[in-house]
């Protein structure tokens, strides 16, 4: 009876320490196991069924992989890593300033700006001349995003749901989606992909 005792201890001790774990942009964990990496994926099993089902995940959207040893992984290339928060921020609003629209317009642009690290995006008029308040968002938190959709050969459209300035005064902040048309599949994909980075920057730096 004790050696069952002791062996069940040490097993369970074991597996405790043996996990790996997958962080995800979107704030999700997964207690993983059997973990293989590809060009654009990572798939793995549930730690507590690794003889279960296979799972994947996009790159793009894991945070980063820390496993059982001490090392960890985080697919930032090493100009996204070196990159300059402040330069990081310029690039995302000149991508937006330029290429991102209004979902229901071929004339009315986005126009983004920080606030710290709050990014603000506002719409122009048809003119250019006026624009609105805007809505504060703040990309700590990321709900849900959606795979680009390419409704045609020249728009691809972003959506994306994050925390929203709703009221000023008390500070609250409510999730909001972001509906962006993007003028180039490729210049979509490059603002998903900083929208992306922008929120693992923010975690980075609120984790010291």
């Amino acid at each position: 009876m004790k050696f069952k005792i002791v062996f069940l201890f040490l097993l369970f001790t074991s597996m405790c320490f043996a996990q790996d774990t997958i962080s995800t942009l979107r704030q999700k964990k997964y207690l993983a196991s059997n973990i293989s990496i590809s060009n654009d994926s990572v798939k793995f099993k549930n730690f507590s069924s690794p003889q279960g089902r296979e799972y994947s995940l996009s790159k793009d959207d894991i945070y980063d992989i820390k496993y059982h040893d001490g090392k960890i992984i985080d697919f930032l290339s090493e100009e996204e890593r070196s990159k300059p928060f402040d330069d990081f921020k310029s690039d995302l609003t000149s991508m937006i300033n330029k290429f991102g629209f209004d979902s229901d317009s071929d004339t009315k642009r986005f126009y983004a700006t920080f606030e710290d690290d709050y990014l603000r995006l506002q719409i122009k008029n048809s003119k250019g001349t006026k624009m609105d308040k805007g809505i504060l968002y703040n990309f700590i938190k990321i709900y849900d995003v959606h795979d680009l959709s390419d409704r045609t050969k020249t728009y691809s459209f972003i959506n994306i749901w994050v925390a929203a300035q709703v009221n000023p005064k008390i500070k609250r902040w409510e999730k909001h989606k972001i509906v962006m048309k993007v003028k180039g599949p490729d210049e979509a994909e490059k603002i998903l992909r900083l929208f992306k980075l922008l929120h693992k920057r923010i975690l980075d730096i609120k984790r010291g």
